[in-house]
């Protein structure tokens, strides 16, 4: 179960969510965890808080660009592209195109302002994808992995652990178990 295998890793989301966001996220599902047996509904809370930071985007769009950073024309274009195609391959250079730089400064300026490498942040985008794919529909992972990006279920299943610390079956078999008990609330 996703609670007790990261129930002692507060660095289980490190690879979607900022340091914080990781640390508050594993203490509501430890929250939930202990309230699971006396309080549903109050464990019900706390997955659902945690849910919300999971689903929250994990570096706000820049008010004004940092320093060496994206224009926040270019930033909201190579979202918005990155975002329309996941289940594509991208490439570094078709993003600088798209912003108009080189690809070293293009690298160099979307860390600035996304605080993580453009390979990084397009496999927690498509690990995203892949989350909400999985709990609302029925597709099978393999399915799932392909319109995610992923070059095959492995892969994808290899990125989803590094990211979560679980499976993918086992994320999708324990918020379906959660889904239903919220719903019979």
């Amino acid at each position: 179960m996703l609670l007790d295998s990261q129930s002692q890793n507060s660095d289980s989301f490190a690879g979607v969510l900022s340091d914080a966001g990781s640390t508050t996220v594993a203490q509501l599902l430890l929250d939930a965890r202990q309230a699971i047996g006396s309080d549903v509904g109050a464990a019900l809370r706390c997955i659902r808080q945690a849910a919300s930071l999971l689903e929250a985007p994990s570096q706000p769009s820049p008010v004004s660009p940092a320093r060496g950073g994206l224009a926040r024309w270019q930033a909201e274009r190579i979202k918005c592209h990155i975002d329309s195609n996941l289940d594509e391959a991208i490439q570094v250079s078709d993003l600088a195109s798209l912003a108009r730089l080189s690809c070293g400064y293009f690298s160099n300026a979307f860390k600035t302002t996304f605080g993580q490498s453009p390979h990084t942040y397009i496999v927690s985008r498509r690990l995203t994808r892949a989350m909400e794919l999985m709990t609302s529909s029925s597709k099978s992972l393999c399915e799932i992995a392909i319109d995610c990006g992923f070059s095959d279920q492995a892969h994808m299943c290899r990125q989803f652990r590094r990211a979560t610390g679980v499976s993918p079956n086992a994320w999708r078999r324990d918020n379906m178990m959660m889904s239903a008990l919220a719903t019979q609330q």
